[in-house]
């Protein structure tokens, strides 16, 4: 494929092929008596190769152990740059698989390849470069592009240098293969096919560098590009015919299979939660068929003003408004509305009329309107996970001796990157009964390299039709902000928490399994390791386990 031949020469011999600026930035910046020497292969004119291998461009690739110049042998153990006075077409791979120290790379022009995965060394293209599936840098090297880049999937570790001066087009872009922000998805080790991943079973799994390379020699797919895309959020339709505030929405939203039960007496069950900026607590109270029963929906804003709508049963022989007829024909439902400012002089509850103030018809539009597509989100959501997933984990002789939520030694552990703690029933908080709960966390790094250590919380709910369901909350960080209810917010969070889950149930089976079989987590508190063995759970623990 390649035509002509190499010239075996030195960077001191064709540094004045470089731009000025880039030579000067790039490489003179180094020993400039050691870099002129260094050794490299020239090739005049347009390139095109089947494989480039980096580790040793004399070679013509993996498959073959034959030199393309025979009398440029005899030097890979110091690979050294290959330098394209042209453009450079690679019709397969362009690779190294080791990253300490590669051969380097120069193109004056533009470089095509369908996978480029490097390390370890300077690669320099002059015009556009184009990696249509996948480009890798990993290691201490650097990649300078004066044009434009372009590939699927645009992979590269914190320690690799990237110069693009032109526009950057990829269909994702990974520092690294841990998620750097929590909407970036939880497991891209997914987006390659299972034989490219190295000790799954292992704590810390990664990518296999040299079976990568192998698959790809042999025209095997190792990249599904439609797991690196981020998943399209899933607009969560509206479960209501209409959108009035009337009996019959109110009594859907008020719903016994919507409302918790905190205590077995609560009379008056109910949910609340906040969004951005409404906070928002539906109430309903006694039976229909009783007298006193209401169903109420309470909405306020951060500017302390709040507004009520209530639905309760009238007597059909007063003046009313049309209504609802219930089950009893003496009563019809109807629903009125009021308002009142927590701050000020006036604390007191108005009718909301049309000449109440214009803020508060804003307000109960808007907290109306939210609270349609919460319940909505709500409905969506309480279907994700089973609360008998929840109680089937915590029962799992692993996670036993961590019987206290509140106590900083004795709430959980990490398990490879994630940190797994457990609320076991009938824990006590403040004297009172809380449900079960099983709270997953994860460190990173966000796009300025702080450190957060992100939570979701996946909480067993009663509900006051005898049902249950599992809420899901998160917190971006531990330390700052508040917990989000995701089950009516239906942010992003909401749809990466179940492969999370997912993930934590695989990990917590695992590590039981090689708990029974006599190996400790890592990270196992001295109390933990006390109680399994006082109550039988390890077998023989094998040398080398902690």
């Amino acid at each position: 494929m390649k035509t002509g031949s190499y010239a075996k020469l030195t960077f001191a011999d064709i540094k004045h092929k470089l731009p000025a600026e880039r030579q000067i930035v790039w490489w003179n910046n180094r020993q400039p008596e050691a870099v002129d020497e260094q050794t490299i292969l020239y090739y005049d004119g347009h390139l095109e190769l089947d494989v480039l291998n980096l580790d040793d461009p004399h070679t013509a690739g993996w498959l073959s152990d034959d030199p393309i110049d025979e009398h440029l042998a005899g030097a890979a153990h110091h690979p050294p740059v290959l330098f394209v006075d042209g453009d450079l077409t690679v019709q397969r791979l362009i690779a190294n698989e080791h990253t300490q120290r590669a051969g380097g790379l120069i193109v004056l022009g533009n470089l095509y390849t369908p996978y480029m995965l490097i390390g370890g060394q300077e690669v320099y293209v002059t015009g556009n470069m184009m990696a249509e599936q996948w480009f890798w840098g990993d290691g201490q090297g650097s990649l300078t592009v004066d044009g434009e880049l372009s590939t699927g999937l645009l992979l590269h570790t914190d320690n690799y240098t990237m110069n693009v001066r032109g526009n950057v087009q990829c269909s994702a872009c990974w520092r690294d293969l841990e998620p750097v922000t929590p909407w970036d998805g939880v497991n891209r080790l997914s987006a390659f096919d299972v034989t490219c991943v190295q000790d799954q079973d292992g704590d810390q799994p990664h990518l296999d560098r040299a079976g990568i390379m192998t698959l790809l020699l042999q025209g095997e797919s190792v990249l599904q590009l439609e797991r690196v895309r981020l998943p399209v959020i899933p607009v969560i339709p509206l479960l209501f015919e209409n959108t009035d505030v009337n009996p019959v929405n109110m009594r859907r939203v008020t719903d016994a299979s919507l409302l918790g039960m905190r205590h077995p007496e609560d009379t008056a069950p109910c949910y609340e939660f906040w969004t951005d900026e409404l906070f928002v607590r539906g109430v309903a109270y006694g039976d229909e068929g009783m007298e006193g029963c209401f169903q109420s929906i309470y909405i306020q804003n951060r500017g302390r003003q709040a507004v009520l709508l209530r639905s309760e049963p009238v007597e059909q022989q007063r003046n009313i408004l049309p209504g609802l007829l219930s089950g009893n024909s003496a009563y019809l439902w109807q629903v009125s509305r009021k308002f009142r400012y927590l701050d000020g002089a006036d604390t007191d509850w108005h009718t909301l009329n049309q000449g109440a103030p214009s803020v508060f018809h804003r307000l109960a539009e808007e907290g109306w309107m939210t609270l349609l597509q919460s319940v909505s989100n709500y409905e969506f959501a309480r279907n994700l996970i089973q609360p008998e997933q929840i109680r089937e984990l915590l029962a799992l002789p692993l996670a036993e001796p961590y019987d206290d939520f509140y106590d900083e030694q004795r709430h959980g552990l990490w398990l490879g990157p994630l940190f797994i703690a457990f609320r076991q029933p009938g824990a006590l908080f403040n004297g009172e009964p809380q449900t079960p709960l099983l709270r997953i966390g994860r460190q990173y790094e966000d796009e300025h390299g702080m450190k957060h250590h992100e939570n979701y919380f996946y909480t067993i709910c009663n509900q006051a039709d005898g049902s249950q369901s599992v809420q899901i909350g998160y917190k971006a960080d531990e330390d700052h902000g508040r917990r989000l209810p995701l089950n009516y917010t239906g942010e992003a969070a909401l749809h990466y928490a179940v492969p999370l889950f997912q993930r934590a149930m695989r990990a917590l089976r695992r590590y039981n399994d090689r708990l029974l079989a006599g190996e400790l987590p890592e990270y196992a508190a001295e109390f933990a390791v006390e109680y399994w063995q006082e109550h039988g759970v390890l077998g023989s623990i094998s040398s080398g386990t902690r």
